[in-house]
């Protein structure tokens, strides 16, 4: 087991990962106190979001593509 350099990305916590030492991973207690991504769309909440970004941000802007194709269209 290594340390995860930095530790959580959200938090800073320090974790052990038995994988690659240098990727930034986050801690589950740090999902769990975050509020559930919505839809950039249609405002609805994204059941599958589970990956966070390297800000700290959620990875899932949409709910679905039909959401995902209607935000691409209408910034053009």
């Amino acid at each position: 087991m290594e340390e995860v350099f930095g530790g959580c990305k959200v938090c800073g916590k320090r974790m052990l990962t038995d994988w690659y030492p240098l990727v930034k991973r986050t801690c589950h207690a740090a999902k769990a106190d975050m509020s559930r991504p919505r839809c950039q769309q249609c405002d609805k909440r994204i059941k599958g979001a589970v990956r966070l970004d390297g800000d700290g941000e959620w990875a899932r802007k949409f709910c679905g593509n039909r959401c995902r194709q209607a935000a691409f269209r209408a910034r053009r």
